[in-house]
């Protein structure tokens, strides 16, 4: 008996969501419609959620004209909702959709074949779903739709937000939410902005070559390296010993070959607040600026290999070249031995001095920017 009763059972998907409150209508005044539905097979309830969704429940009459092909004399809103019931009960899911849309786009039924029993969770999808389908141009997309593996809110929402030159199906399957999807398309316009290879036909090129253990970080953050298009140095000068790092290759260089973490500050160089220079005269230092709100760059610190200590004697040269050039240097006033005394003592409480103003700003968010 229990055998028999799940099979039974496993014949039953109920209606959740927002279609269920308007088929409960149409089973009141077509009793057995809602039941009906819960046994039927998943493209025809799709079929069904489509028309809802494009409002045929408040049209009965043009639906039931356009199903029929006949005129149809307006009743009670129950009559003719009684009336779309029971023809709904006897079309095919082709035929609900043609009476429901203007235009069916090509490949719509498989697409409503690929979501399921439960309907999509915002009644509009169904008609972006279809003019997605239906639209020119939209190949790319429609090809990330189809081979973007089960239909859901998720997917359509993120393959008509993204940039075509992102719709690859390896690039989107990687994408969480909507707010990802806003993230990384302005994280391509930034890398087509200063990266003058990062063309759409290269982007699509790349991602179609992304593999399984790639993620979308490390995969745009490798064309913002090759960026050639930085913003200019704060200082043009020909000079051997200070030189600029012009670019997200060189600072990646300089980062390997000092120990340090240079290559995290390509977006604090891309947005105007920082540049660093390399002091060639060995053994040799990294010379971070940062850009004051007057405009004046200010020379903040000198860094040794694995951001160690510079000698007084290689950062009073430094400071010499910054200072000819215009520029200025942070240098804090001197104060007598008993304040650092104490300062020592007081280490580790959160009373001592503040240990490195050149650090605190380097590691300042990019939302601290005005």
């Amino acid at each position: 008996m229990r055998s028999e009763y799940s099979n039974i059972r496993s014949r039953y998907h109920p209606v959740t969501g927002w279609p269920a409150p308007i088929l409960a209508s149409l089973d009141e005044v077509a009793p057995g419609f809602l039941v009906a539905m819960s046994r039927s097979k998943a493209v025809y309830r799709q079929a069904i959620f489509a028309g809802l969704a494009a409002g045929i429940a408040d049209r009965p009459t043009e639906f039931l004209e356009k199903a029929t092909g006949e005129e149809i004399t307006a009743s009670s809103w129950h009559g003719m909702a009684a009336d779309l019931a029971l023809t709904l009960l006897n079309m095919t899911p082709q035929e609900i959709l043609a009476a429901s849309y203007r235009t069916v786009g090509d490949g719509l039924l498989g697409a409503l074949e690929r979501i399921g029993y439960q309907s999509l969770t915002a009644a509009d999808a169904y008609p972006r779903l279809n003019a997605l389908l239906a639209g020119q141009g939209n190949g790319r997309r429609v090809r990330a739709l189809q081979q973007g593996g089960r239909i859901q809110d998720r997917l359509l929402d993120v393959v008509e937000r993204l940039e075509p030159a992102l719709l690859h199906p390896n690039v989107v399957r990687r994408i969480r939410t909507v707010t990802h999807a806003d993230q990384i398309n302005e994280t391509l316009r930034l890398v087509q902005q200063v990266n003058s290879s990062a063309t759409p036909e290269a982007i699509w090129k790349s991602s179609s070559d992304l593999g399984d253990g790639t993620d979308l970080t490390d995969w745009l953050r490798r064309f913002l390296l090759k960026g050639d298009c930085f913003p200019a140095p704060p200082f043009e000068l020909n000079d051997a010993e200070l030189v600029p790092l012009r670019s997200g290759q060189e600072l990646e260089d300089a980062g390997h070959r000092y120990s340090n973490c240079l290559s995290t500050k390509v977006l604090q160089v891309l947005s105007g607040r920082t540049y660093f220079y390399e002091f060639t005269v060995l053994p040799g230092a990294i010379v971070s600026f940062h850009r004051l709100s007057c405009g004046t760059w200010l020379m903040t610190k000198a860094y040794g290999r694995r951001n160690g200590t510079v000698s007084r004697e290689i950062t009073d040269q430094i400071r010499a070249k910054v200072q000819a050039l215009g520029g200025k240097c942070l240098t804090l006033i001197p104060v007598q031995p008993r304040y650092m005394i104490a300062d020592r003592f007081f280490d580790g409480h959160d009373f001592g001095f503040w240990s490195d103003i050149a650090e605190d700003m380097d590691i300042l968010a990019l939302d601290d920017v005005a």
